[in-house]
């Protein structure tokens, strides 16, 4: 998606090396959206519109993260962050 693209690019040209924290949003349905965001660049991830169709998507997206760094042997969120390959 374009916005995960945007976030990328903005925390590569400025974000990173300013320090300046970036919300990521826009289409974020499942663990694996908010994931993309992360990252991409993302420091927090809105969920929005997903609430309406369904009020407990973003405990379930929390859940998701949660199982996928366990999976994956993430201790702590921040080490996401950018981490996405070129």
């Amino acid at each position: 998606p374009i916005a995960v693209y945007l976030v990328n690019k903005v925390y590569s040209e400025v974000a990173k090396s300013a320090g300046v924290p970036i919300l990521g949003g826009g289409g974020i349905r499942t663990p694996s959206d908010a994931i993309e965001f992360i990252i991409a660049g993302a420091t927090a991830v809105a969920v929005g519109t997903a609430t309406f169709i369904e009020p407990d998507s973003a405990v379930r997206i929390i859940e998701g993260i949660k199982g996928y760094c366990v999976r994956k042997n993430v201790s702590n969120i921040k080490d996401l962050i950018g981490k996405l390959k070129d």
